[in-house]
């Protein structure tokens, strides 16, 4: 009888063995898998970078990243004293003096040549250190914004002086740059990028009343090109995840410490941190393969499809899983579409008094309506619904851009 505690804890202890040797080997197959998903996707990203815009204009040849990255690190390195007051201006507030700004544009002026001289090169995708995942540089808010704001002040000064081309063409190249720091990046760089594209899409609108036939035709052509070459953020997400995968490749488990920690969390796992981490990347990249859709689907399938997607994220067994998917922000970007859409509409009416039939990232084609020489145009906005115009360039019901005429 004393034997059969001994056979109990050999049978035990076999069975434990079996399990672990089965955690392991599924752990080998996931990573495996991980691996050369993430070196797929790598090998997508680097060749449909390196193809860029077919259109870029006023093209010359040379790398945008050496002019940009001279203008965001000098930015970086202004004084914070007057960044309330830049945004003010640039806001066309009546009540910011504007001795400050002038001087603060002096110093200045190269960033803004370099702005300019970024925008025309055709150079236009950032080297990027992949091997590095999550932990590789990118350029930060501070001194991205800090230009827009530069140059939407300088576009202010130079439009109460009448020059109203130059003053669209750098608020373009504004656009430009957004488009440019989230060509090919990650979630945050093409966030960064739509931040920034706000800025000059800002001052454009209380240009476009401003500008002869001539510019607002060529505003409205570069703005085309400018839509059709953008990053989108379902893209950038999915690239999100290609630098979560390396991360997680290098560092060898989910959590990168193989800490207590991250034993307890991969539970579900077979208490293996490699499982979950393996588990949880193939996971977020099929996520990325279906928020992708979004991109060619209608606003209400695109809705649909991310809200699908975020309940799947959010209920995922995975902790890595409900950790990194952010959510897809259709919304926001299709806002963003819809008010450069806005300029683009405004733009040729005043050129040609003709309303064109433009595209709503939100529903079929924008909606208009003129009165007392007066253009009333707006998108129906995130519900759908046409309220006839209710809103104004910030939202409410429909997002709006009234604009008078000659």
């Amino acid at each position: 009888m004393r034997r059969w505690p001994w056979i109990l804890l050999a049978v035990l202890v076999s069975a434990v063995a079996v399990v672990a040797w089965g955690v392991r080997r599924r752990a080998d197959l996931e990573w495996e898998r991980m691996s050369a998903n993430t070196a797929r996707r790598l090998a997508e990203i680097e060749e449909r970078s390196a193809l860029g815009p077919s259109d870029r204009a006023r093209a010359e040849p040379g790398d945008a990243w050496e002019a940009y990255g001279r203008a965001l690190a000098a930015a970086e390195q202004l004084p914070d004293d007057l960044d309330e007051d830049l945004e003010s201006f640039a806001d066309r507030r009546p009540d910011v003096d504007p001795r400050p700004i002038v001087a603060r544009l002096r110093e200045a002026a190269a960033i803004l040549d370099d702005l300019r001289l970024g925008a025309r090169r055709t150079g236009i995708v950032r080297t990027r250190d992949w091997s590095k995942g999550m932990s590789m540089g990118f350029p930060g808010l501070l001194g991205a914004r800090r230009i827009a704001y530069l140059a939407a002040c300088h576009a202010r000064i130079l439009d109460e002086e009448g020059r109203f081309r130059g003053a669209a063409e750098i608020l373009l190249d504004v656009l430009t740059l957004g488009d440019d720091l989230g060509r090919g990046g990650v979630l945050l760089e093409e966030l960064v990028g739509e931040a920034v594209g706000h800025i000059g899409a800002l001052g454009l609108r209380h240009l476009v009343s401003r500008l002869g036939a001539e510019e607002l035709l060529e505003t409205a052509r570069r703005i085309e090109r400018l839509e059709s070459t953008r990053p989108r953020i379902a893209q950038a997400l999915w690239n999100d995840f290609v630098a979560a995968g390396i991360t997680i490749e290098t560092e060898g488990n989910v959590g990168g410490s193989g800490t207590a920690g991250d034993v307890l969390a991969s539970w579900r796992y077979g208490f293996s941190p490699r499982l979950a981490g393996a588990i949880g990347v193939n996971e977020l990249h099929g996520l990325a393969d279906r928020a992708r859709e979004t991109d060619r689907a209608s606003w209400i399938e695109a809705r649909c499809i991310a809200e699908e997607i975020e309940r799947e994220a959010e209920s995922s067994p995975n902790w890595l899983v409900r950790m990194c998917f952010p959510g897809l922000m259709v919304e926001t970007e299709r806002a963003y579409l819809a008010r450069l859409r806005l300029i683009r509409l405004a733009a040729a009416w005043r050129a040609t008094g003709q309303v064109p039939a433009v595209e709503d990232p939100f529903g079929d084609t924008l909606r208009s309506s003129v009165s007392a020489g007066t253009l009333r145009a707006w998108s129906v906005g995130a519900d759908g619904a046409d309220d006839g115009g209710a809103g104004d360039w910030t939202g409410g019901a429909d997002l709006v851009l009234e604009v008078p005429g000659h």
